[in-house]
C-alpha cells in the first residue's frame, strides 16, 4: 500500500507555503516600530552628553592655561551649572575685573552650555602669565590640586604646574 505524505486524512493534498511578502513586510514593520519606541525607554544620551562635556571642560581649560602664557595676560576659567566660560582681564594683564572675553579663533566668545541633565559642579579659577593656577575668589595660588564634577567624570588641574587632565 502507498502512502502519500502530502494529503490530509480527508484525502485533499496540500503543500508547505512560507510567508508572504505583504506579511513579511508588516511583521518588520512592527518590530521597527516597537524597537524604536522601545529602545529609546532603554538607552539614554545623558551619558554621551556628559563625556562630551567634560572633554569640553577639559580643552576649555587648557586653552585657558595656554592662552595665558603665550599672551601674558591673566586668563579665568569658569565652569558651572550653566557652563563654562573664559575671560581675560578688561583693563591690563595683571589687575582689574575679569570682563573681557576670550575670543574662539573663529570671532566668537569662548562659551559653551552644559547640556540638560547633566550635573555639573563649580570650578573658578584663573591662570599667570607663567601658567600656574589661582583661585578666582581669593586671588591666592592653588595649594592642592582642583576638580571640577561633571556627572562621573571629573576634571582635575594640578596645582604646581597648571597641568589638566581627566
Amino acid at each position: 500500500m502507498f502512502i502519500d505524505l502530502k494529503a490530509r486524512p480527508s484525502g485533499r493534498a496540500f503543500s508547505f507555503r512560507g510567508f508572504t511578502t505583504i506579511e513579511l513586510i508588516v511583521v518588520i514593520l512592527i518590530l521597527g516600530i516597537i524597537a524604536v519606541v522601545g529602545g529609546s525607554r532603554f538607552f539614554s544620551t545623558d551619558r554621551f552628553s556628559e563625556m562630551g562635556f567634560s572633554d569640553t571642560v577639559a580643552n576649555s581649560l587648557r586653552y585657558a592655561h595656554k592662552i595665558a602664557m603665550a599672551s601674558g595676560c591673566e586668563t579665568r576659567a569658569l565652569v558651572d551649572s550653566t557652563g563654562v566660560s573664559l575671560f581675560q582681564r578688561a583693563t591690563n594683564c595683571t589687575s582689574g575685573a575679569f570682563t573681557r572675553a576670550v575670543m574662539r579663533p573663529g570671532g566668537a566668545a569662548w562659551t559653551e552650555a552644559a547640556p540638560s541633565g547633566v550635573s555639573v559642579s563649580s570650578l573658578d579659577i584663573f591662570f599667570d602669565a607663567t601658567g600656574s593656577p589661582y583661585s578666582h575668589a581669593t586671588s591666592s595660588k592653588l595649594t592642592a590640586t582642583v576638580s571640577v564634577s561633571i556627572g562621573l567624570r571629573s576634571v582635575t588641574v594640578e596645582n604646581e604646574t597648571g597641568y589638566i587632565h581627566q
